[in-house]
């Protein structure tokens, strides 16, 4: 049970992913921005609002995900350490 319950904050939802992606796409994450998030809202036909909700709810399950595959990593060198 566990271990759906993390499966699932792990996941992005498709709207969470669409907009990572068209963000992405539109140079958001570019130094400098290329975009705005007003400005992705309008590719979206969305409200600002719901790019900048959607945006870190997937960040942060991003993170989480970086945190389980570092976990594994170091539980699988710990696992080749031992003779």
């Amino acid at each position: 049970m566990y271990g759906c319950m993390m499966e699932s904050k792990l996941e992005l939802t498709d709207k969470q992913r669409e907009v990572l992606d068209t963000a992405r796409e539109m140079g958001y994450f570019e130094v400098p921005r290329n975009a705005t998030a007003a400005e992705i809202a309008e590719e979206l036909d969305i409200s600002p609002q719901a790019v900048s909700e959607r945006m870190r709810r997937a960040i942060s399950a991003l993170e989480k995900y970086q945190e389980l595959a570092e976990l594994i990593e170091d539980w699988a060198a710990d696992c080749e350490a031992q003779p």
